[in-house]
């Protein structure tokens, strides 16, 4: 209770001497409330249709030569690639289009991709 008794003495002390300029700012004109309640009750998840008809079994035209047709793109032979065409170029940086002019794609676009910007 003193602590109270204090604080009322000082502020009645300085109540006649304002302080000049901006004494105190508020970020806003009202408090913000999060009030628990505002937030939406649970509800239940939307139910996942699942069709239930019988799988059948596909015919045996579809062949599986293709999941073996695999092939590396030689990261060695891209750098081999960008070096030759920085030496033949007076430049410092070469373009993506000018090593493709000189040796162009052999594996598509796995080989496009491979090619790695270098700083």
């Amino acid at each position: 209770m003193g602590i109270l008794r204090d604080i009322e003495q000082h502020a009645v002390a300085v109540r006649a001497e304002l302080p000049a300029g901006v004494f105190m700012e508020l970020d806003d004109d009202a408090p913000m409330l999060n009030l628990p309640m505002e937030r939406p009750l649970f509800t239940l998840p939307h139910k996942t249709r699942i069709d239930v008809r019988a799988v059948t079994l596909g015919g045996d035209e579809l062949s599986a030569d293709n999941l073996f047709e695999q092939f590396h793109v030689d990261k060695a032979r891209l750098q081999a690639n960008v070096q030759r065409a920085l030496r033949a170029s007076d430049h410092v940086r070469v373009s993506l289009a000018e090593i493709l002019e000189q040796r162009p794609l052999e594996q598509g676009l796995a080989e496009l991709v491979t090619y790695e910007p270098q700083d």
